[in-house]
């Protein structure tokens, strides 16, 4: 038995349906996939599962990142499914990191308003707008302290889910360690004026 418990997430949505799922790549056992908030996953196995009384066949996915995260998305699940993204090229990569300083920031005022748009990105898997996302609160972050201040804890999760997906990304995608990739963004970002407040 691992040291320590196996979490299991499992991504199920219930139909009375059973329609072939659209899918916008190939997904087969050993695949690595960007699966938003949990980053780069590795498709370890597609075998029928026992749900409540229905034997559901499903998609195991374990983060390469997270080593005691299984998720369990069934394969008739099509909103799950469609959140599963290629990952990125090692060029992609590269261009999306050098353009970091150019990303607008997307800094909204009222807190639910914004609470709800940075769950959208994240929940989109959109590297783009996961990039703006991070540097906008990192910006955000470095000013509130200049100021004695921090963010809140809804900001601070966001900047931390939205780090996670694009430093293992970078990771896995050009070979390099954590550390290195963390140093890299931060240094993009810095380059950034900070925005307004």
């Amino acid at each position: 038995m691992p040291a320590f418990p196996v979490f299991f997430a499992l991504v199920f949505l219930v139909s009375s349906q059973h329609r072939e799922v659209e899918r916008p790549m190939p997904l087969r056992k050993n695949a690595i996939v960007f699966y938003p908030t949990y980053g780069v996953c590795k498709i370890c196995d597609i075998s029928q599962k026992l749900i409540g009384s229905d034997t559901i066949e499903c998609y195991h996915i374990h983060p390469l990142y997270e080593k005691n995260c299984s998720v369990l998305v069934p394969t008739t699940n099509k909103k799950a499914i469609s959140r599963m993204r290629r990952v990125l090229s090692r060029q992609e990569m590269s261009t999306l990191l050098r353009n970091m300083p150019a990303q607008p920031t997307i800094w909204i005022e009222n807190a639910t308003a914004r609470k709800k748009r940075y769950e959208e990105i994240l929940e989109s898997g959109d590297r783009q707008a996961l990039s703006s996302l991070a540097k906008t609160l990192y910006l955000r972050r470095r000013t509130l302290k200049e100021q004695g201040k921090k963010l809140l804890p809804a900001d601070e999760q966001s900047l931390q889910t939205a780090e996670k997906m694009l430093h293992d990304e970078a990771c896995h995608v050009l070979g390099i360690e954590h550390e290195q990739a963390l140093d890299f963004i931060l240094e993009q970002i810095q380059k950034s004026d900070s925005p307004s407040h």
